[in-house]
């Protein structure tokens, strides 16, 4: 085979490697996203689980869905992702913190829903 041959196929999978690592890079931020919402609530004590167990994982899920609809962007994610790091980081997980967090997190995927929202309803009104 000659060298110009092999360089062409490296060539492919080099391209063939970057396109697969973009199609899964999703499911990357997918489990990495989740890994840290199923630390906080193993780190919460058992009676601020019982408190705020179900509206973490709601707002985790519902935040995940309005991110992979395009609602809430990257920085987004990319800021829930560092308040729970910082969070994760904490010794002990105060009430104050995982409220402040579930606070966050829903403030800002339903401002990008109302937004959104906004969005859809200029766009449908007549003259617009």
């Amino acid at each position: 085979m000659s060298t110009r041959v092999t360089v062409i196929i490296l060539i492919a999978l080099v391209i063939l490697a970057i396109a697969a690592l973009f199609m899964l890079r999703g499911d990357i931020s997918r489990k990495v996203y989740y890994r840290q919402g199923e630390a906080i609530s193993s780190a919460l004590t058992p009676q601020l689980n019982e408190k705020y167990g179900e509206d973490l994982s709601y707002t985790l899920d519902k935040f995940w869905s309005c991110y992979k609809s395009g609602i809430v962007t990257q920085n987004d994610l990319t800021d829930v992702m560092e308040r729970m790091k910082d969070l994760r980081s904490e010794e002990e997980i105060s009430d104050r913190a995982i409220f402040d967090l579930i606070g966050y997190i829903s403030r800002l995927y339903t401002d990008a829903m109302r937004k959104h929202h906004e969005d859809i309803m200029d766009e449908t009104e007549p003259g617009a």
